[in-house]
């Protein structure tokens, strides 16, 4: 019994999941409640509450999710690692458009905000684990100047062509050094 709990319970959560992105689709995350979770993806809502607390810890942890899986996929296709934090902001620019529609799901309307503050958050994580001997003011304060800059840049400007758009925001993040 205790083995085939513990392969329900990845499995549960992976529902639970997938759900609540399908939801995403047709509304807005406040108007998505627990119990239309539980009865679109078959389980109770006690399951639900053994994997989350409510909704917005739901929606927290697939945020931080796509963004890790954005940094990871960065990081691997650096061959020596990340050495050049503006090196860094540029790839996850252009990382996360690959992950467009996830990230339009997940970052709609009153959760807009969170995107450049946790990719901030998260950058510096990375890079700064790495090289703590470079954890400065001026290298902390710029990596944030880059990606709330490029962020800002990019999202405020979808008139223009995406593969233009990071280019031109690629170069501004050169000339800041």
């Amino acid at each position: 019994m205790g083995i085939r709990n513990m392969k329900k319970e990845p499995k549960s959560k992976r529902y639970i999941e997938e759900t609540f992105m399908m939801l995403l689709e047709k509304k807005k995350p406040e108007k998505i409640t627990v119990l239309e979770i539980c009865r679109e993806s078959d389980i109770n809502k006690s399951t639900f509450y053994v994997y989350y607390h409510d909704i917005y810890e739901l929606l927290d942890h697939l945020q931080e999710e796509v963004l890790r899986k954005i940094l990871n996929s960065v990081n691997e296709g650096s061959r020596h690692g990340i050495t050049n934090a503006d090196e860094l902001s540029k790839n996850v620019l252009r990382a996360c458009t690959e992950q467009t529609d996830t990230i339009k799901l997940l970052f709609s309307d009153t959760q807009l905000y969170k995107l450049p503050m946790k990719l901030d958050s998260l950058i510096r994580e990375i890079y700064f684990t790495d090289h703590p001997e470079k954890n400065t003011t001026e290298k902390s304060l710029k990596i944030s100047f880059e990606v709330y800059g490029a962020y800002g840049a990019f999202i405020n400007n979808p008139q223009y062509d995406e593969k233009l758009r990071l280019e031109v925001i690629s170069r501004l993040i050169d000339f800041l050094n």
